[in-house]
């Protein structure tokens, strides 16, 4: 009788009398009396014939499970109001003032800020954007506020989105809302 090779994903038995299968973490491409052990960042089977590189944790995930020698990383997408630019362990926070809707986010967008005219009506948060809400008439906004002033007494604005208010002209007077300016009365002078 003759000697055979050992096939691939196997060795020689210590008394070469049979084959034995590489157990996983290593790999034999075939007629080897030990099994190699896959390099860093592959893995392998029991019976391989090779190693494969392990999966990498893209931008928008985190490394849930590292890698070993017998088994591929486990990626997790990153949750609304975090992100990653991949590769890392964990998901970061968006900061104050910014925020992600989506899972898988590599980044986070800056929330609006609330203009001139404007107040904040609902704050973003790391999950959602700023909610800005008009000054209604008698009321201004300067902007970045949350709340509307009440014009000063003598000043009144007419319209939404106000941001300032004016003031009447000779012989007018401001209306109790400070929506408007109106006529003084015969007799009567503003002032």
């Amino acid at each position: 009788s003759s000697c055979k090779v050992a096939p691939a994903g196997h060795k020689a038995s210590v008394d070469r009398s049979g084959a034995e299968k590489c157990p996983a973490g290593t790999y034999s491409v075939g007629g080897a009396s030990e099994c190699t052990s896959c390099e860093a960042g592959k893995f392998s089977a029991e019976g391989a014939v090779g190693c494969t590189p392990a999966t990498t944790c893209g931008a928008g995930t985190r490394i849930q499970t590292e890698s070993t020698s017998t088994s591929d990383a486990i990626c997790e997408d990153c949750l609304a109001g975090t992100f990653s630019t991949g590769g890392t362990a964990e998901c970061t926070e968006c900061e104050v003032g910014k925020y992600s809707t989506t899972t898988k986010a590599v980044g986070c967008t800056l929330a609006a800020t609330c203009g001139a005219g404007t107040r904040v009506e609902i704050a973003s948060t790391s999950t959602s954007e700023t909610v800005c809400e008009a000054c209604t008439a008698g009321t201004f906004s300067t902007g970045g506020t949350a709340e509307c002033a009440k014009c000063q007494e003598g000043f009144y604005s007419s319209f939404r989105n106000s941001p300032t208010c004016f003031a009447c002209a000779a012989g007018k007077y401001v209306s109790a809302d400070n929506t408007k300016c109106l006529s003084c009365p015969a007799g009567k002078i503003s002032g």
